[in-house]
């Protein structure tokens, strides 16, 4: 077939042959992209019910759009020959690069993969092969998890038992081997072979032939991972293990699950290879450092817990730690140690408690990996000496400086009756001040272990929120302790919120709220995690609790309260006064909300100020998802007419996402507004080799370079543009397509044809019949057809519109019939009032909708910037 064409798809050569078909890489011809075609055997769809099986599954594949999962274009036939037309995926497979050396790669690539499988999961899709064959890694060491429903169908198969059945069944869970049913927690146990493997070059299972694999698969417990990675974390084994537990129940019951694990992993992993290693002086740089002998950084909790027991070495390093800390005027700014807890009971026999405390804590606080702990026993041997020469404040003082370490948790215990009591505080050693408060904390004698958890908890929450820039406002707050698993939740939460994936940022929003109840910062989150979905009264409903409770928050979360009720009901030049204040304590944090508040009221140059500010590569604070920076400061640079600028913070976007839709719009707006056409073509040409994401495809982009390049005076262009668009719409399966009705009819509408836009319009008014959108479509389409009846019918629809959370949508689009029925001065009330009901002056620049009142004056000097 090598050479011949297929439709309009050039085959060009063979990329593999398995059970499942044969796969060639080819030229599509049309939109002049590579693409994988996979020809499947002829056995699936000998018969009419597997063809309409096979389509159904296949279909359902489609729908799976996420960056690391290999994106299905199409589906035909050939000479009675189903083939599947898939991204084409320049790299390896896992198989081929396994194992994975480096422990921070090999968790990167199964976040991604964990991420693919909880989207396909989160549609009802459970995969059923996952396995180190079906999963690739492209050139950009992006992962692509491979033939998405396909394993259902092979299930029907009558496969020879060869060694690459066994091979295949080696990844299966018991529930599959003996015929029950398949779920997601299915692809769970795979996905934990996957990790083994992919970590060892092993299976966990072993099996000559297909027989034996099922007995080892059914009956055996995975070989220990530790015969071929002795210093694998404790962490990753749990993970593992869990995954690959025989019973679906004793699994983790979602990949949403083991993904927040993994995510923590990897933080800490990414931590611990820049901490301190304990032969280190104060202040000294990296490259100057002296290395422990261990292998494994000393920060992990196993590793202290095994230097707990081994008292003879841990005095030799006790020594050493003093003679190399001991630095009278150099505290490290995050070094912690944990003093000797205070016996205040009275009672001899609790004496042993004072150093259990400081163990647990020490334990604990080394866990979170973003301070240097002081090894316990070396903190309370130093505790004792000093305490023999010093008294009072001046005992924490020479701790201190024996230790080098500028943060110290000290504390005490009472007895009262039956109940045991703990007070802990953190304290800067050189200020004196307490920066955190935690406790008492109270319980019964009889259950010390759970009291000491607690307390440990607390501590571990409490130094964890000192070093979060989200929470740095609240670094003055020393009674803002909240437990560690909070901390956790708000985290993951806080960074899938950057990331624009609300669903999942108010799942692990509101995990954080429901395990402390006493800290509301992450309601706060919610409520935006809400409003960004476009759920109003849910956001409202948080705001209104939150304001119940206002005497109980920070004077900055009260700020920030003001700041989102503000939001909520659409006053933006509230927003904008709110935004200031926080800015001002804070600009590199606030930056964004500040940035985004002034560009809504048309103050870019303080929008840009604010902007300047802010540092997008800092992953402590942004996590992994801040292209939404590029977003708005490329918008910023295009509406003051900075073009140069606007392009060239576009490519630094490009360059920090290259598989990102989004990054590669703001690039190709930059040039549509220099008139770059064959340029933005090149881009168009790249964008259709990404996976999709949400909220763009290479079309929609299109769309938009063709209504600036109308509003830059370049219109001529855009029939190419639009007809381009249309052509990628066209080529979409039925089940995309289904999906992206209203992108189609906006690139109609864009595309002066307006009678097609009219009816999907219509059809979908019907089925969302208060979607004010389309309801706004329909009138500006009628005002263009000159049907001024239709148009003036629908825009008094629109003017008793009367709901909250619609910030003068409704409004917003009676401006645009307004003006497309000749009606300039009206056009300009009603967009004066929408931008006062809480429209941003930004929709406002290239829209088409506006295009008759581009050049009237008053118009003009609306889109003028403020400042």
């Amino acid at each position: 077939m090598i050479g011949s064409t297929i439709s309009h798809y050039k085959i060009i050569e063979k990329l593999g042959e398995g059970g499942m078909g044969v796969v060639y890489k080819a030229h599509d011809t049309k939109l002049d992209r590579p693409v994988a075609l996979k020809f499947l055997p002829q056995q699936i769809t000998s018969s009419n019910e597997d063809k309409t099986r096979f389509l159904q599954e296949a279909r359902a594949a489609s729908a799976v759009m996420h960056p690391n999962v290999c994106v299905i274009y199409d589906i035909a036939e050939h000479d009675g020959q189903q083939f599947i037309v898939m991204e084409y995926v320049d790299g390896k497979t896992l198989w081929q690069i396994m194992p994975v050396q480096k422990m921070q790669t090999a968790i990167d690539y199964v976040i991604q993969i964990g991420e693919a499988l909880q989207e396909a999961h989160n549609k009802g899709i459970v995969h059923r092969d996952v396995k180190t064959d079906n999963i690739m890694v492209n050139t950009k060491n992006q992962v692509k998890v491979m033939d998405f429903g396909l394993a259902k169908l092979k299930g029907s198969l009558k496969l020879t038992k060869t060694s690459s059945t066994v091979g295949t069944l080696a990844y299966m869970p018991p529930e599959q081997i003996e015929g029950g049913e398949v779920d997601a927690r299915s692809d769970i146990f795979s996905f934990g072979v996957v990790l083994y493997e992919m970590l060892t070059g092993h299976l966990p299972f072993r099996g000559e032939h297909e027989a034996a694999m099922m007995y080892s698969i059914l009956n055996e417990t995975p070989q220990p991972i530790q015969e071929y990675l002795p210093d694998v974390s404790s962490e990753v084994m749990h993970v593992i293990n869990r995954a690959l537990e025989k019973d679906p129940e004793d699994r983790y019951q979602s990949m949403h699950d083991i993904v927040i694990d993994l995510r923590r992993i990897k933080r800490e992993t990414s931590r611990v290879s820049q901490q301190f290693s304990y032969l280190t002086k104060p202040g000294e740089s990296e490259d100057g450092q002296q290395r422990a002998t261990e292998k494994n950084p000393p920060l992990r909790k196993r590793t202290i817990t095994i230097a707990l027991g081994v008292a003879s070495v841990l005095l030799v390093i006790g020594v050493i730690y003093v003679l190399l800390f001991h630095s009278p005027s150099r505290l490290a700014p995050k070094r912690i140690a944990v003093a000797v807890f205070e016996n205040r009971t009275g009672d001899q026999a609790l004496t042993e408690l004072s150093t259990h405390i400081t163990e647990s804590a020490a334990q604990g606080l080394a866990g979170i990996g973003v301070v240097e702990v002081v090894p316990s026993d070396v903190a309370i041997r130093t505790w004792e000496r000093v305490s023999s020469y010093s008294v009072g404040a001046d005992i924490v003082d020479a701790f201190a400086r024996e230790l080098g370490a500028k943060l110290i948790v000290s504390g005490s215990f009472f007895k009262k009756g039956d109940s045991l009591q703990i007070h802990a505080r953190v304290t800067d050693a050189e200020t004196h001040q307490h920066v955190r408060v935690v406790g008492p904390i109270s319980g019964s004698l009889r259950n010390q272990g759970a009291i000491i958890e607690q307390v440990r908890e607390r501590l571990m929450g409490a130094v964890a929120t000192l070093y979060e820039p989200l929470l740095a406002m609240l670094s003055d707050v020393p009674n803002y302790s909240p437990t560690y698993s909070w901390f956790v939740e708000f985290r993951v939460g806080a960074d899938l919120l950057y990331r624009s994936r609300w669903d999942d940022a108010v799942t692990h929003l509101r995990e954080a709220s429901r395990r402390d109840t006493n800290i509301f910062t992450a309601m706060g989150l919610e409520a935006i995690a809400h409003y960004n979905a476009g759920r109003g009264t849910l956001a409202d409903s948080i705001a209104r609790s939150l304001e119940q409770v206002r005497q109980r928050l920070p004077y900055y979360d009260a700020l920030e309260l003001d700041w989102l009720q503000a939001v909520i009901s659409g006053k933006n030049a509230v927003r904008l006064k709110v935004s200031r204040q926080i800015a001002g304590k804070s600009p590199a944090i606030w930056g964004y909300n500040l940035g985004l508040d002034a560009l809504a009221l048309n103050q870019l140059r303080e929008a840009q100020a604010a902007f300047s500010n802010i540092n997008p590569y800092d992953s402590a604070m942004f996590g992994g998802g801040w292209y939404q920076y590029w977003s708005v400061l490329t918008l910023i640079h295009h509406l003051l007419g900075e073009h140069d600028r606007e392009l060239k913070e576009a490519q630094k976007g490009c360059a920090q996402y290259p598989n990102l839709l989004s990054t590669l719009s703001y690039e190709m707006r930059a040039l549509a507004a220099r008139g770059r056409i064959e340029e933005i073509i090149k881009r168009f040409d790249h964008a259709c080799t990404l996976p999709l994401q949400s909220g763009y495809t290479p079309a929609g982009m299109l769309i938009t370079c063709a209504s600036e390049l109308r509003f830059h005076g370049f219109g001529d262009a855009v029939p190419r543009l639009t007809d381009a668009a249309l052509s990628w719409y066209e080529a979409r399966p039925d089940s995309q397509r289904q999906v992206l009705q209203s992108s189609i009819a906006y690139a109609l509408y864009v595309a002066q044809r307006w009678k097609e836009a009219k009816e999907i319009y219509d059809s979908l008014s019907s089925r969302q019949p208060d979607n004010i959108n389309y309801l706004g479509f329909l009138g500006t389409i009628a005002a263009r057809q000159g049907d001024t009846t239709l148009a003036r019918r629908i825009d008094t629809k629109l003017k008793n519109i009367n709901r909250p959370y619609i910030y003068g949508n409704h409004t917003y689009w009676r401006a645009r019939i307004a003006a497309l029925l000749g009606e300039k001065e009206p056009a300009i009330r009603l967009l004066r009032d929408a931008l006062g009901q809480g429209q941003s002056h930004s929709r406002m620049h290239a829209d088409i909708g506006l295009e008759s009142i581009w050049d009237y004056p008053p118009f003009k000097e609306l889109l003028k910037p403020k400042d």
